[in-house]
């Protein structure tokens, strides 16, 4: 069997790697270890090298083009070649995000495309407060949201980890609502993360043990992280109990305070919710 993974964000290749790029390092190293031929075709840095092989999985790194607001579109039509050049295999997976498999989509000539439904620039849209009218309605904006229903709705299987992320992308893309679709739920190292929590250290300001619950969030303070509604969720609770749960958030210096379309806080109430910034 040969499957090929097509994102942007591969940990150990590129610089950039978020929630979409941990997934597939954690998925594309036990598929190769599985028996399964595993390609990844990503994004290579400018002037370093990036390695043939990695964990098992084949690499193929392209160059990234120039960052107008077209990139997307070109992007694509690099990672069609890339398909046809290294093709066929029996799936290609591609989460939503940018449209990368968009001008594959069409045609799937060299396997059926499998479409990952993580986070779409539609999703982030209706979460995320504060933006500019070009970052909401900009050119780059229209070209992201283009090519990511074009590739949703052109593909011939859907994975989502949750039913609600697959519910949520149906409404806003009706026409996904007869594909094939399956629950591919996150993959979480637990036992790697309980091993290095048992040999880190936390970083100066964060709070001592103590008898009071402590709920850490490692987190960028993005309205649509999470973090306000952590915050909102803590103050409902300690209007029902005698000692509420502290919770500490570690986030990167300069990003902006927790903000929610769902939970407007404003600043954390230092009683409740402090932070403390990572360099």
């Amino acid at each position: 069997m040969r499957v090929c993974i097509v994102t942007q964000e591969c940990p150990g290749v590129t610089e950039y790697y978020g929630g979409i790029g941990t997934q597939y390092a954690a998925f594309a190293p036990e598929w190769a270890a599985a028996g399964v031929d595993t390609h990844f075709v990503t994004m290579k840095l400018r002037g370093r090298q990036a390695p043939d092989m990695l964990d098992g999985v084949h690499i193929h790194a392209l160059g990234s083009g120039y960052f107008f607001p077209w990139h997307a579109a070109e992007w694509a039509r690099k990672v069609n070649r890339a398909i046809a050049e290294t093709g066929p295999y029996d799936a290609i997976i591609s989460p939503e995000f940018r449209g990368e498999c968009s001008v594959y989509a069409r045609r799937q000539d060299h396997g059926p495309l499998v479409t990952h439904l993580l986070t779409s620039s539609q999703q982030l849209l209706s979460l995320r407060p504060g933006l500019t009218f070009l970052e909401r309605r900009g050119l780059r904006t229209r070209v992201f949201l283009h090519a990511e229903r074009t590739q949703a709705e052109n593909s011939r299987e859907l994975y989502a980890p949750s039913t609600a992320v697959l519910d949520w992308a149906r409404e806003l893309w009706p026409a996904t609502a007869g594909l094939t679709s399956r629950v591919l739920p996150l993959a979480i190292r637990v036992e790697q993360v309980r091993r290095q929590a048992a040999a880190g250290e936390l970083p100066g300001g964060f709070p001592a043990p103590s008898d009071t619950p402590i709920v850490g969030l490692a987190s960028r303070l993005d309205g649509h992280k999470g973090a306000a509604d952590l915050v909102a969720a803590i103050h409902r609770s300690s209007r029902r109990r005698p000692h509420p749960p502290r919770a500490d958030g570690l986030h990167r210096q300069g990003a902006p305070q927790p903000r929610s379309r769902t939970a407007p806080v404003g600043d954390p109430d230092p009683s409740v919710m402090s932070t403390v910034e990572l360099d």
